[in-house]
């Protein structure tokens, strides 16, 4: 701590002095001889001087009302009165000092920033740049100090040579127009969600289903101006009408920027990957834009969605995907600039480390929420193939991200989504990196996690007894970190296993399944105080298939319906098939074949559009049931169950259910 200074104290008391005698007038005033007199690197010293002065003049003012008896009033009086008047001028000089502190600060940032970006080699800045905006640092640049770096920027370009001058100037332009696009979009960043229908939020399935997408609508939003721009020439007998221009009549490549076009892909659907290798420029001033413009969006996105008190739970749901969604994107990116051949070596090098740090910085922000879903897979909200694309694009990349915790958590994530689709060898290899990081990292909780998440795949591949160890050793640890989440997964995967294994060695003492049952049992109590969505569904789904494997029908119903439901509450895709798919084999066993149809269709459904292999079983099951009842009543017991159906999937989903059948039989042939 360094001391205090004579020269500051000297200060303080020269504005206390002028401030009583009336010839400091005004707040700007003061500001001002501060700013000419304090000195940044010693602006500590003047700072605790200040608040001690404050503090003698506080203590003296008390001591006097306390003491009121020992001097005559008009004493006392005089005194007070000039006590506070100096106490008056120290607290103008502390508002004062903590204005020039902040304005002082923010000058500090702005000229650490410049200085990084005049210091980079030129094919480096958008790089840089990239870090500088990080907000998982201390210091990152608010909208605010983002204007600010642009103008200093300006300015700092005049006495550069004529090459530095056109790099720095096309950053500050770049900075300027990113500003200015997420002031066009910050309006209207969520009103697309308003427009939705059915809660098709997000999704696009396979058969026409459609959630809305907010793309489209931000892509008209740009184009506001030359929207008007074209109606003046209607108006003025230049066109052929007064109809206001849509989309589609606005789609002419050469008149929408880069991030146009690139909001014009995504609303397309169409490959970010090969968008990103057509281009032939590295237009600095572009990818500054861009690099401002997408954060903004998914922050601005999470923060909505974080902040909505009358679902919450959908909130967490929505903000998981938000934070996937524009990964992908970012990794997809990433992957065309570093196979755009049009353009040099260097510039693709340059944005494909841009891209890549931009996809850290939004994963290394999701994996720091109380929400990230150590126990839940990868579905991105606004891609139709997200499941697969986010596995293909984020798998690759992370290899090259050292051991971090972060890293930990996203690696989980991968394992859960790798075992849904069946790749159960590679799932189990993203777990175990996982688990030795966290384990390193003292992350207790992702460590637990994926113990269960071993433990699963050890169930999928029938291997029931290292599923036993996995789960036990994840129970003993959740209990004695008070890791209730990974208490309830574990207590589920043990009675789950314990089943399975009596059944595939045929023991059939009564206390080895009602010690399994009792597992689950509390696993869903535990389930059900945490109010946590997908464990209470695993958990049904457990019970559901431990009642199928008993032969109790009935039961088994009961919990796969509640498992059902809570799946679908929570936006867990694959459990809330699973569900399904196991009512379509409880209700086959007892011989209620019109019910095992509605629900086994759906589970079909469902699971083939997040590519899990279950859905195959119940295709198979439905192609029995279609065997034994015949097309025609077949077909009439799935039209009993269309205006359910629809209530999950859509009309275009159940007109899919067809197709998805010849399908699966075309797969038989070959």
């Amino acid at each position: 701590m360094s001391e205090i200074s004579p020269r500051d104290s000297a200060l303080i008391t020269q504005i206390v002095e002028l401030t009583i005698k009336g010839q400091i007038r005004s707040k700007e005033q003061l500001y001002q001889m501060l700013a000419e007199s304090i000195n940044p690197g010693t602006s500590e010293s003047f700072a605790r001087c200040l608040g001690e002065r404050l503090k003698e003049v506080n203590t003296e003012i008390e001591s006097l009302k306390s003491s009121q008896n020992l001097f005559s009033r008009d004493s006392i009086e005089l005194k007070q009165a000039k006590l506070t008047r100096t106490a008056r001028a120290l607290q103008s000089i502390e508002n004062e000092y903590s204005r020039w502190e902040k304005e002082n600060k923010t000058k500090g940032i702005i000229s650490q920033a410049t200085q990084k970006l005049l210091q980079a080699e030129a094919q480096e800045r958008v790089l840089v740049f990239v870090d500088i905006i990080d907000q998982n640092q201390d210091k990152a640049l608010n909208l605010d100090q983002l204007q600010q770096l642009s103008q200093t920027l300006k300015q700092t370009a005049g006495l550069t040579n004529n090459t530095e001058r056109e790099n720095i100037l096309n950053i500050a332009i770049g900075i300027e127009q990113g500003l200015m696009t997420w002031k066009k979009l910050e309006g209207d960043l969520i009103s697309w969600i308003y427009e939705l229908s059915n809660n098709a939020m997000g999704f696009e399935l396979k058969g026409g289903t459609q959630g809305r997408q907010p793309w489209a609508k931000w892509l008209n939003l740009l184009s506001t101006t030359k929207t008007k721009n074209t109606q003046k020439k209607e108006q003025s007998g230049m066109g052929f009408g007064f109809s206001s221009p849509t989309f589609e009549e606005e789609k002419t490549p050469e008149n929408l920027s880069f991030l146009q076009e690139l909001l014009k892909t995504l609303a397309s659907d169409e490959s970010i990957l090969e968008f990103a290798e057509r281009q032939a420029t590295f237009d600095v001033k572009v990818w500054i834009e861009v690099a401002i413009v997408f954060p903004y969006l998914q922050r601005g996105l999470v923060a909505w969605f974080e902040k909505q008190p009358y679902n919450s739970k959908w909130g967490k749901n929505a903000s998981i995907s938000m934070y996937l969604t524009f990964a992908v994107i970012w990794c997809q990116l990433y992957n065309g600039c570093n196979n755009a051949s049009f353009l040099n070596s260097l510039s693709r090098q340059e944005l494909g480390k841009s891209c890549f740090q931009v996809m850290l910085q939004i994963l290394r922000a999701f994996a720091q929420k109380e929400y990230f879903p150590l126990y839940g897979g990868i579905f991105a909200l606004f891609s139709q193939d997200g499941l697969r694309d986010t596995i293909n694009y984020l798998d690759e990349p992370l290899r090259q991200v050292e051991k971090t915790q972060e890293k930990a958590r996203i690696l989980t994530l991968l394992g859960v989504s790798q075992r849904i689709i069946g790749q159960y060898d590679r799932a189990m290899s993203f777990h175990q990196e996982a688990l030795e990081i966290a384990r390193n990292a003292g992350d207790r909780a992702c460590e637990i996690a994926n113990y269960n998440h071993q433990s699963r795949i050890h169930i999928a591949q029938k291997n029931y007894t290292e599923a036993i160890n996995g789960s036990q050793r994840a129970l003993i640890l959740a209990r004695q970190g008070g890791d209730k989440l990974g208490e309830a997964n574990a207590l589920v995967n043990l009675g789950y296993s314990e089943v399975f294994e009596a059944q595939q060695i045929e023991r059939m003492e009564p206390e080895i399944y009602e010690r399994a049952i009792e597992y689950l049992q509390s696993g869903l109590k535990l389930s059900e105080k945490l109010e946590d969505g997908q464990s209470l569904a695993l958990c049904y789904n457990s019970l559901g298939i431990a009642y199928t494997v008993l032969g109790n029908g009935k039961d088994a119903i009961g919990y796969l319906a509640k498992g059902a439901e809570a799946a679908k509450m929570s936006g867990d895709l694959y459990l809330q098939g699973l569900n399904f798919a196991y009512q379509a084999e409880a209700f086959y066993a007892m011989k209620e074949s019109e019910n095992a149809i509605g629900v086994g269709c759906l589970a079909m459904y469902l699971l083939e559009q997040i590519n899990a292999n279950e859905w195959r079983n119940s295709a198979g099951l439905m192609m029995i049931l279609q065997g034994q009842l015949g097309a025609d009543n077949f077909k009439g017991a799935l039209q009993k169950y269309r205006s359910t159906i629809i209530q999950y999937i859509g009309v275009d989903g159940y007109d899919y259910l067809p197709e998805l059948l010849q399908q699966y039989r075309r797969s038989l042939e070959f």
